[in-house]
């Protein structure tokens, strides 16, 4: 009290002499009341600003006072919205604006009080609007438009201010902050019309390799492991699930996993009814391949098995039957899988046979029956009108999928012939006529 003292009886000595104050006195006051005193007293420093007006000093003392009444009520606001006080606080950044307009930082604060906790976006837009005409390149309100539009739900607009808030932060040689790039990723993940998941891996790698704390590191783990598994790139989707959580649902799904398969077969009687052609000896029975998604481990069965050998990339399991069938044949069989992607987006030429797909693109013509005049005819007609080559394959799986049966042929069904004489493996002729073209003699 003893400042306010001293000026007040200063001003009343100039009264009584009926002089003129200095303006520096007024400037004096009105600072001791807004950052000497506390609490601050606005209402005085107001009284000394219109006081130091009707002096009307040349000096610009009440231009000065007046942008520190600005000041003070801008600090005033952030003081409340700490404390909750949100409707009060917006009266005090409208007051800080009435005092001085040209300040775009309270036109940026009073729009992220609107939309982030009045939950006025519309509202908020207009004074963000302001702001930005104000303030050059500034990424804390290019992220104050984004949170205004994400509760406008217009997520394409929000990612267009996301993006310029991490150019404004790149430009200013600041970190961006790690919750940005969480958020860009999680909105081209889930919320985009169009769901960009390349997009998001970009966003979600620069969280992830930057410093983001433990639970932001999490989150952007957990986001990354799931845009890889939508875009059908298991490997990586597997690598940051387990860095996310060995719980979580898309690691357990593509993880590989053991699988044991156990059964028996009336072998005698099947052999008797539906391959009577078959005479005891040495039998081999053909067990799963090793591919890119499948490894045999081991194969046990009763009777027991001769060996296990190996006939180029086939697993045979090899009996001695010279004394007849057996009446009951049980088998158990152990193999390692994982998910692969059964949807490419593209097609790719496989020349090496030693390769899985390979394998079966370089099966020799004795098995597919490619030059049948009849399979190449409806092939092209399955294929008409696609606009390239993934779609003719994409057409004609289709059409395989939805009209060819496969079935195990008996004797009797030897020489019948299947859809217009196609040949007995139907559909993998129809694939493989209409992956190998004339003009296009590699598999694909």
């Amino acid at each position: 009290m003893n400042h306010y003292f001293i000026i007040n009886k200063s001003f009343a000595l100039y009264k009584k002499q009926n002089k003129t104050p200095y303006s520096w006195a007024f400037g004096a006051a009105a600072a001791t009341s807004l950052f000497t005193m506390q609490p601050r007293d606005i209402k005085r420093a107001e009284k000394y600003y219109q006081q130091a007006k009707e002096y009307k000093f040349s000096d610009g003392t009440a231009e000065k006072i007046r942008e520190w009444i600005g000041s003070a009520y801008y600090g005033q606001a952030w003081e409340q919205i700490g404390q909750g006080k949100n409707k009060p606080a917006l009266q005090s950044l409208k007051k800080a604006i009435e005092y001085n307009n040209k300040n775009g930082d309270y036109y940026k604060s009073l729009g992220y009080i609107l939309y982030d906790k009045l939950n006025n976006p519309k509202e908020a837009l207009k004074y963000l609007k302001k702001a930005d005409s104000r303030l050059k390149h500034d990424p804390v309100l290019y992220f104050y438009f984004a949170g205004a539009y994400t509760k406008l739900e217009d997520y394409e607009t929000t990612m267009e201010y996301y993006d310029k808030s991490i150019q404004a932060y790149n430009r200013k040689g600041e970190k961006v902050p790690d919750w940005i790039w969480v958020n860009c990723g999680s909105y081209s993940i889930n919320n985009l019309k169009k769901p960009d998941y390349k997009r998001a891996v970009i966003y979600l790698k620069n969280a992830v390799g930057g410093q983001a704390g433990p639970e932001q590191r999490k989150t952007a783990l957990q986001l990354l492991s799931y845009a890889f598994f939508l875009l059908h790139d298991y490997e990586n989707a597997l690598y940051y699930g387990k860095q996310y959580d060995t719980d979580y649902w898309v690691y357990k799904q593509v993880s590989s996993k053991r699988i044991t398969m156990t059964g028996y077969v009336g072998f005698g009687k099947v052999m008797k009814k539906h391959y009577p052609y078959h005479k005891t000896g040495i039998f081999r029975i053909v067990l799963p391949m090793n591919t890119y998604y499948q490894k045999f481990i081991s194969f046990e069965s009763t009777p027991a098995y001769k060996e296990l050998i190996k006939d180029g990339r086939r697993n045979l399991a090899v009996y001695d039957f010279s004394d007849g069938f057996p009446d009951k044949l049980t088998v158990k069989i152990v193999v390692e899988t994982k998910v692969a992607d059964a949807n490419p987006v593209n097609l790719q030429i496989y020349e090496d046979a030693e390769d899985e797909i390979g394998f079966y693109a370089n099966e020799k013509t004795d098995f597919y029956n490619i030059d049948n005049p009849v399979l190449k005819k409806k092939v092209n007609e399955i294929a008409k009108g696609a606009g390239s080559v993934v779609e003719e394959v994409q057409a004609i799986h289709k059409h395989v999928a939805d009209n060819i049966t496969h079935v195990i042929l008996t004797e009797e069904y030897k020489n019948r012939s299947l859809s217009g004489d196609i040949g007995a493996n139907g559909g993998d002729n129809f694939m493989a006529v209409g992956c190998q073209s004339q003009n296009n003699p590699k598999r694909t």
